[in-house]
C-alpha cells in the first residue's frame, strides 16, 4: 500500500496554518508528522504542544478532502501522526 502521508501533504497543510494565523506547523521525518511551535528567538524544536480536537478535526478534513487520505492515527501525547492504514 502506498504511503500517502508525505511531505508534500505536510508543506499544504502548512500553508493552511499559516492562513489561518496558527503558531503550530507540522513537519515530516520517516513516514510520520509532528505537530511543533513555530520557532523564534523564544522557544526552540524542544516545546511540546498541547493540541486540541478541533486540531486534528481540521487535519483529518484536510487529508481527506485535498489528499484522499482517510484518517490519520495519532500517539498518546498527541503529537506524532501517521496515515492510520500503515502498520509501522
Amino acid at each position: 500500500m502506498q504511503h500517502l502521508l508525505t511531505s508534500e501533504v505536510v508543506d499544504d497543510f502548512n500553508k493552511l496554518l499559516e492562513q489561518e494565523d496558527s503558531i503550530l506547523r507540522v513537519k515530516f521525518e520517516e513516514n510520520c508528522g509532528y505537530v511543533n511551535f513555530l520557532s523564534d528567538r523564544y522557544n526552540n524544536d524542544t516545546c511540546t504542544p498541547h493540541v486540541s480536537d478541533q486540531f486534528y478535526q481540521t487535519l483529518n478534513s484536510f487529508l481527506k478532502e485535498y489528499h484522499s487520505l482517510p484518517e490519520v492515527s495519532f500517539n498518546n501525547t498527541r503529537v506524532y501522526f501517521l496515515d492510520s492504514r500503515i502498520k509501522n
